[in-house]
Parts: C-alpha cells; sequence; structure tokens
C-alpha cells in the first residue's frame, strides 16, 4: 500500500501492462494473478450494481488509493463523477443509488462502501471502500508466505534510474530531503525486489551560487582551510587536476564551519550586489575549468583559478562526507552524480536548443518559456554572463541519460519543482531526445512529487537560511530523544501503570542503570527506533500531502506507529 502512495494509478497501470505480463505471453504466476484479481474483482462488484441500477454496460472502473487519514477507507472510486454525463444525473444520486445496490453477500474482499464525507473533496460522488480485515490478514500471510522474488521470475527485467535525495553542497539536509530521500529509497527498494535494475542517484547541486558563497565569505573572513590552501597553491607557478586533489585533501573545512560561512555570506549576499556578483564570477570560473573534465588532467590552471576550483572540491568533500553519513544513518544506499558530471556537456546541450529554436535569447540570457504565446514562466538556461543555471544541467542531465537506455526514468522532489520538469520533459520531447516507437515514447519519463513537512502550528518547517528546526540533523535528534525517553520507561507500556508513568515522567533523572538493558544497548536501540519511526512515519502519509513532524505521535506505543508494531512483533515473538 505504501508503494501505491508512492506511485499514482497512472504508474500502477504502467507495471501492469510494462512490467508483468503481456497479451502474447501465457503467464501462470499465481502470485501475480491474485494481486490483480483484487482490482478487477472489486472493479467487476461495482460494475454489476451500475448495471443493477442504471441498466449500463460494463465501463472502466478505476480504483484508487485514499488518503487514509482523510477519509479511513482503503480504497476509492470516482466512477459516479464519471457517469454523471451519460446518465444526465448528479453524481451524488449515481454514489447513493451504486451503493444501495451494491451486493456485499456476492463476494468475500469488500466489508462495505459508502459515499466519501471528505471535505476536502468537493463532490460527494465519490465512493469509498473498505476491505475485510479477515481478507487483508489472509492476503498478508500468503504473501508472507510466498518467495517473491521468486514469484515475479518471469516479469520482464527492466532498466530504471530514480534520482532523489539530491541535496546541494555546501548546505545541510533539510526536512524536504528527508520526504526525497525516504520515497526514493521505498520506490528503489519495491522495484529492486521485483529484480529490475535500478540505479540509485543523487543529483546534488555541486555548481551553483551557493558554493560561490561560501568560498567568498571564507575568503572575507579568512576562514582557515582557505589560508592553508591559498599557502599551498602559492608554491606553484601552475597547477594541474592532480596538484589540486591532494591539496584539496589538505583543506577540508568542517560542516560547522561551511553552516557559519553560508549563513554569512547569504546574508551578505542580499544586502551587497557586489558580494553577490562576485559569488557568481567565483561559481563561472569553477564551471569554465570543469567544461575542461575530458581534458582535465592535462589542463594547466594559474593560481588564481586553482585557489578557486581547490576550494570548490574541499568544500564539495565536506559536504559529501556529512551527507554519507546521514544516508548511512537512514540506512539509503544511493549514488552521487551531481551537477558538474555534466559540465563538458553544457554548451553543446544549450547550442543544440538554440539551433532547434527552442531555446531563445532574452536580455542577453538563454531560456525558455512553459507558455510560449504569452512569454509567462520563463525558466534560465544560461545567464548573460556565460554562466549556466540548473535548468542547464538538468537538460543534459536527462539527455545523457536517455542516451543509457534507461526504460523509466524517475525524479522525485517537493511539488514546487513540478513546472520546472514539465518544461524540462517537454524541452526534451521538442528536440526528439525521447526515442518513439509505434506512437509511443520508448522511455517512460516521470516526475513525482511529495508535500511540505511542517511544525505542529501547521507552519512550514524553514531551515531559516541555513539554520533552524528544518534541518535534518535536528530533526534525527529529537527522534532520538524521544525514542530514548520511550525505552527508558517501559512501564508506560501497560496502561494500568499510567499513573506510575506519570510521576516517572516528572524524574528527568531517570536511572537508566536500574533498567533491564544497558546504556549502551539503549543507545543503540534507540537509534534503531528512531530512524524505524522517521520511516513509517513519513510512508504513512498520502505522499503528496502535507505532514506535520511530531516526535510525540510518531513515537508513541498508541496510534499507528512503527514503535507499536516494533512492540507488537516482540510480543509476537
Amino acid at each position: 500500500k505504501n508503494f501505491s502512495i508512492s506511485i499514482n494509478q497512472s504508474h500502477q497501470y504502467y507495471f501492469y501492462n510494462n512490467f508483468t505480463c503481456n497479451n502474447n505471453n501465457n503467464h501462470q504466476n499465481s502470485f501475480f494473478k491474485k494481486n490483480y484479481s483484487t482490482y478487477n474483482l472489486i472493479s467487476k462488484s461495482i460494475n454489476n450494481s451500475i448495471i443493477k441500477s442504471f441498466g449500463e454496460n460494463q465501463i472502466n472502473v478505476i480504483i484508487t488509493t485514499t488518503n487514509f487519514a482523510q477519509t479511513k477507507a482503503d480504497l476509492q472510486t470516482n466512477v459516479a463523477l464519471n457517469l454523471q454525463r451519460s446518465l444526465n444525473l448528479s453524481a451524488e444520486h449515481i454514489a447513493q443509488q451504486i451503493v444501495d445496490n451494491f451486493d456485499l453477500n456476492s463476494q468475500d474482499i469488500i466489508e462495505k462502501i459508502e459515499i466519501s464525507k471528505s471535505k476536502k473533496q468537493s463532490s460527494s460522488g465519490f465512493i469509498n471502500i473498505f476491505l475485510k480485515p479477515s481478507w487483508l490478514i489472509k492476503r498478508v500471510f500468503e504473501i508472507a508466505n510466498q518467495d517473491i522474488k521468486n514469484s515475479f521470475i518471469n516479469v520482464p527485467k527492466k532498466k530504471i534510474l530514480i534520482d532523489f535525495a539530491s541535496p546541494n553542497m555546501a548546505k545541510e539536509l533539510h526536512a524536504g530531503h528527508l520526504r526525497s530521500t525516504v520515497i526514493g529509497d521505498c520506490i528503489a527498494r519495491c522495484l529492486e525486489i521485483l529484480g529490475h535494475s535500478v540505479s540509485r542517484i543523487s543529483h546534488v547541486g555541486d555548481f551553483g551560487t551557493p558554493l560561490g558563497i561560501v568560498l567568498l565569505q571564507a575568503e572575507n573572513s579568512n576562514a582557515n582551510f582557505l589560508k592553508m590552501l591559498i599557502n599551498e597553491c602559492n608554491q606553484f607557478k601552475s597547477i594541474n587536476h592532480e596538484q589540486a586533489l591532494k591539496i584539496a585533501i589538505k583543506c577540508i573545512p568542517t560542516t560547522t564551519q561551511l553552516t557559519e560561512l553560508y549563513i554569512q555570506g547569504k546574508s551578505q549576499s542580499t544586502k551587497d550586489i557586489k558580494f553577490q556578483n562576485g559569488a557568481q564570477q567565483i561559481c563561472l570560473i569553477i564551471q569554465q575549468i570543469l567544461a575542461n573534465i575530458p581534458k582535465l588532467d592535462d589542463y594547466q590552471m594559474n593560481v588564481n583559478e586553482a585557489i578557486w576550483y581547490i576550494g570548490w572540491i574541499a568544500v564539495c568533500e565536506a559536504s559529501r562526507r556529512a551527507f554519507e553519513q546521514t544516508f548511512q544513518t537512514l540506512g539509503v544506499v544511493v549514488n552521487e552524480k551531481g551537477e558538474s558530471t555534466y559540465a563538458s556537456m553544457l554548451e553543446s546541450t544549450v547550442n543544440e536548443l538554440i539551433n532547434k529554436n527552442i531555446l531563445i535569447e532574452s536580455q542577453g540570457a538563454i531560456c525558455a518559456f512553459e507558455n510560449e504565446k504569452t512569454n509567462q514562466f520563463p525558466i534560465l538556461v544560461k545567464k548573460s554572463d556565460g554562466g549556466f543555471l540548473y535548468a542547464a544541467t538538468d537538460l543534459a542531465a536527462l539527455k545523457f541519460r536517455i542516451s543509457q537506455k534507461y526504460d523509466w526514468i524517475i525524479y522525485i522532489t517537493d511539488a514546487s519543482q513540478a513546472t520546472h520538469f514539465t518544461t524540462i520533459f517537454n524541452i526534451a520531447r521538442k528536440a526528439n531526445w525521447i526515442p518513439i516507437e509505434n506512437n509511443f515514447e520508448k522511455i517512460k519519463i516521470d516526475h513525482i512529487t511529495f508535500g511540505l513537512v511542517k511544525d505542529k502550528t501547521g507552519k512550514r518547517l524553514k531551515s531559516r537560511e541555513g539554520v533552524g528546526e528544518a534541518l535534518l540533523s535536528l530533526l534525527l535528534d529529537e527522534a532520538y530523544k524521544k525514542s530514548i525517553e520511550a525505552l527508558s520507561n517501559p512501564n508506560r507500556i501497560d496502561e494500568k501503570n499510567q499513573n506510575q508513568n506519570q510521576n516517572q515522567n516528572q524524574n528527568q533523572n531517570t536511572n537508566i542503570n536500574n533498567l533491564f538493558y544497558s546504556q549502551q544497548t539503549l543507545e543503540k536501540r534507540a537509534q534503531i527506533l528512531a530512524i524505524a519511526s522517521i520511516k513509517y512515519f513519513e510512508l504513512l502519509h498520502q505522499r503528496q500531502s502535507d505532514y506535520i513532524f511530531d516526535p510525540e505521535k510518531m513515537i508513541s506505543f498508541k496510534g499507528n506507529t512503527a514503535l507499536y508494531i516494533l512492540y507488537a512483533f516482540a510480543r509476537c515473538n
């Protein structure tokens, strides 16, 4: 069900038609047939009620997952809305007739159906479907007793790329990266267990202004790592790539230094145009050096430009180490392939699109317009000073990925990037990058979006230009502390000891040594519980909906939480 939440109905349809059976293959896998016949049986039952109510022929009844927190239902259909025009009746009346004439005794899957009462749905024509717990339990055991990998042994294997996590170098991970990372990992695991070849890619931002801001601020504040770097560089008249790497490895700043430099530099750039231009100039120097990647081993840099290039390597390495540590903590595997990977492709990619009249010049910059008639929603690709923006690297990356003959390319970001990626994909289509066969695109390209993470007041968690409650490290720390509290008081499991628990909770100096496990074991288990709770809480929510980051609810013995499931599992064993 989490997978259904992660991928919408059209993706499920694509799975069914392209990743499993085809009409020319007599697929005998009973596990697969049972899985997908569920939707068929539900659809058929709804159809029978439609025929009984209105005498209509069978129609395509689309069954979708729901936002369980709002509807409390397992599945939903909007078939009543689709029948309004042909029946010339209101959706509410049609839905009511379908519900009234539905035969619960004709099947053993559905417990009840009812018209949705969700306030967020403008029409009451939606029908909620509730599955029988007994049937769900039976299906879970059927799946658990199957070797899933062997069950899908005959499924055609696909080559898939998932672009997720993708933080910016020189900045800390924040709440949005949590969602992208957990959802991306979930989808990757589902595809991998089916036997598909999955490339997990983090398209890190290692090419943009934040790096210029940090490096210029490091120069202005006489930062130690940059002083050391400059001293090393001054020993040479010119510097090649190999020498640059050796110098950079000696001068890596700490993540704390990076955070401080970014906060100070970001503040300065908002009020000082000279600083802003200086940071952009540094980025341009780095981009020009990286454009020579195919011949970088032979490329000789003068000391002035080498300082910024080596600083860039050092800052990226510091960020990389911090990211890898967080991903390791979350138990997520993802391979870095940042914007700079495509640096040598940028000029030729942009020129190709200009020659095809897809990109145009506007006020000295190169851009594309989502609405070409009104010139609205411009997406800048290249600045008037010659610097490339992330739209350019996204285009070059997509072109490269298509050339690698992937069957499916998936991007996972927050919903605010929807217009951007729609434009990027449309440009790729206009450029004829996506191969066509029998009038269909041979490569499926999708942008999977997610909602915001909010605080307890309902406001968006913000990193406040690099600091604050939205930073992922702080969220992980908070979850860890709550896990320590939960595991430090085992009596809270028992509702009979509720009063005793309250008294114990008031005593902040709980003596851990009096518990049935050591301090070391407690900390290890708290770490496991914190990560499990964060991941479960993330996947529990409808992907496209916002949710409130609440450690109290996340790490609780009551309700739909990872802690409750782990506790129940421990009791069963």
